[in-house]
């Protein structure tokens, strides 16, 4: 199932210059635009339009990054050492890569770590956004099949590691507590300190 999932994505590679193009633009460079979306909602966030949602916007940055942290660094980078999957152009002679990839452990994605890392962040402050910041995340992940250097089940891990260290993260936020106050009260404090300057 999962080679052949792959066989059917990647034989879309090479078929078209523009499409290889855009697949490329996914692959590699989509995931930079999507962090900057979670950049953007830290400045935006002391824009007067927007000071009232300062909490939220201080979060979305907050989480984002320690899932990151957890999620990427930490869990997947575990799992690629630990595992050491090989890509498939690794082990498959017909495989011709449209981006250039070290050999290094396939699984699971970091890209889609990262992206869904930060999709769900957002989404978890606008959820109406959530869905096409997950498309957006899901074609990411796509792309990087396509370009063949991952499998589908690289994409599927990489997703609910991004997701649930987000989710976990948010959680331990609003129920954990550190010397007797909870670290969401400590966001909402420092928020708050920001919205008096």
């Amino acid at each position: 199932m999962n080679s052949s999932l792959f066989q059917l994505l990647h034989s879309l590679a090479r078929q078209s210059s523009v499409l290889d193009a855009v697949f490329v633009f996914f692959a590699v460079y989509a995931l930079f635009i999507l962090w900057g979306v979670v950049s953007a909602t830290f400045f935006l966030a002391f824009h007067n339009r927007f000071r009232h949602r300062l909490h939220c916007h201080l979060q979305i940055v907050v989480l984002a990054a320690l899932s990151s942290l957890l999620a990427r660094v930490i869990i997947a980078e575990a799992l690629k050492r630990l595992l050491h999957n090989p890509r498939p152009f690794e082990i498959l002679a017909d495989v011709n890569p449209l981006i250039a990839r070290a050999a290094n452990g396939s699984f699971p994605s970091g890209h889609t770590v990262l992206a869904f890392s930060a999709a769900s962040a957002i989404a978890l402050c606008y959820p109406r956004a959530g869905w096409t910041l997950y498309a957006a995340a899901g074609a990411i992940g796509i792309s990087r099949v396509i370009a063949g250097v991952h499998w589908p089940i690289d994409i599927l891990g990489g997703a609910v590691i991004g997701i649930g260290s987000t989710y976990f993260l948010h959680y331990a936020f609003h129920h954990f507590s550190i010397g007797g106050k909870k670290l969401s009260h400590a966001l909402l404090a420092l928020a708050h300190k920001f919205q008096t300057r």
